[in-house]
């Protein structure tokens, strides 16, 4: 019996067994839903587990970073920073906007 390393979101959610055949599952096409994968085909689950967990750790740096930025600039260089996160709503774009000089 062939097993898969991941499941697609859909059947992780409805907790279905999944047979893993991409870009779209077969239960997925039966019940006509979005097919969505969040790991690659060939991770386990432990891997993608263990990427999500750095990319949530790069993440929490960048905004962690950003936070000490808006306090320790001046007060328009901070307010400048926050209207360009309001526009891109991404920390990592401000935060590369920032250290490569585009600030003002």
């Amino acid at each position: 019996r062939h097993q898969i390393a991941v499941a697609c979101n859909a059947c992780r959610r409805r907790k279905t067994k999944c047979d893993g055949h991409r870009p779209v599952c077969s239960v997925c096409v039966t019940k006509n839903s979005e097919c969505t994968w969040s790991a690659d085909p060939d991770a386990t689950p432990m891997v993608a587990i263990k990427r999500k967990y750095q990319n949530l750790e790069a993440e929490s740096r960048d905004l962690q970073d950003l936070v000490q930025m808006l306090m320790d600039r001046p007060r328009q260089e901070a307010i400048f920073i926050l209207d360009h996160m309001r526009r891109t709503r991404d920390a990592s774009s401000t935060l590369a906007f920032i250290k490569d000089g585009d600030l003002l």
